[in-house]
């Protein structure tokens, strides 16, 4: 089985790509498996900062982030 790779090329358009394919919100949380992959790019931990928290589960941690429109 391949492994998929994240171009580290695409990171400064990251956001832009992300909402041209109308991924609007980031979905994080302690036994989500993509905040693994999150947490491996410099583009989410960079960008974060400027997203907007939609969402906060107290019981789970869970939270979700709207993406802002690309600056």
């Amino acid at each position: 089985m391949s492994r998929a790779s994240f171009d580290p090329g695409i990171e400064p358009r990251a956001r832009r790509m992300l909402l041209e394919r109308r991924i609007t919100a980031v979905f994080l949380g302690p036994r989500n498996s993509m905040t693994y992959f999150y947490s491996k790019y410099r583009y989410f931990p960079e960008d974060a900062p400027a997203w907007k928290l939609l969402a906060r589960s107290p019981e789970t941690g869970y939270l979700l982030f709207a993406l802002p429109a690309p600056g």
